[in-house]
């Protein structure tokens, strides 16, 4: 949700940033997986929501690549590009080479 323009006018006036929000949630999704076995791999999805057809949120994923596509210690990524709110791939130089990732 945290990429989506009608979320952040809802949270207007509140002090919360998407940077500031981007670091909170990478930070404690990187601690649960603090100290996890050598021999788990964990993937991760970026969900937007598709419940009968409708969806969640919009907008690209360029504002929090940074953060959850080069910074997340996940193994792989599942990103939905399946229509115009995905964006372009742009987003995706973020992903290090060691990181696995699924398009769908």
């Amino acid at each position: 949700m945290i990429i989506d323009d009608d979320y952040w006018k809802a949270l207007a006036g509140t002090g919360f940033t998407l940077e500031g929000e981007a670091v909170r949630y990478l930070e404690v999704n990187n601690l649960a997986l603090q100290d996890k076995p050598d021999d788990l791999v964990i993937y991760t999805h970026i969900c937007r929501g598709n419940y009968h057809s409708s969806w969640a949120s919009k907008c690209a994923y360029d504002p929090v690549a940074p953060y959850v596509f080069a910074q997340e210690n996940v193994d792989a990524v599942y990103l939905e590009y399946d229509d115009e709110r995905s964006g372009s791939f742009e987003p995706l130089k973020y992903i290090p080479e060691d990181k696995q990732v699924i398009l769908g």
